[in-house]
């Protein structure tokens, strides 16, 4: 009986380590895998992918394409777009910006 006890036991954690490293492998292939059209926001900006290969980029994502959908999204302030954002732990470049925002840019 403490023999069965004893695999049976060790069954169980073999299965839980199992479950626990297929979980994991998929929450990991989701978040770094983003596709061009993917759409993501980050502080007061949203981002659309443009590139995934050779380096990733993204664009800021123009009003009516993605977010600023109502009045509380739209960025207040001075905006600053960066050279790099992140997103899902991936880094993205941001090297396109829409036309209505090449007026006034300002890159850190």
């Amino acid at each position: 009986m403490t023999q069965n006890l004893s695999i049976m036991i060790h069954n169980n954690k073999l299965l839980r380590t199992l479950i626990l490293s297929v979980l994991m492998s998929v929450t990991a292939v989701t978040t770094a895998n983003a596709t061009v059209g993917d759409k993501f926001k980050v502080g007061q900006l949203f981002y659309k992918v443009t590139a995934e290969t050779p380096n990733k980029e993204v664009m800021v994502a123009p009003q009516g394409d993605y977010g600023y959908t109502d009045e509380s999204e739209k960025p207040t302030g001075d905006i600053t777009i960066p050279k790099t954002v992140n997103s899902g732990g991936v880094d993205y470049n941001c090297h396109v910006l829409n036309n209505s925002c090449k007026n006034n840019k300002k890159k850190k």
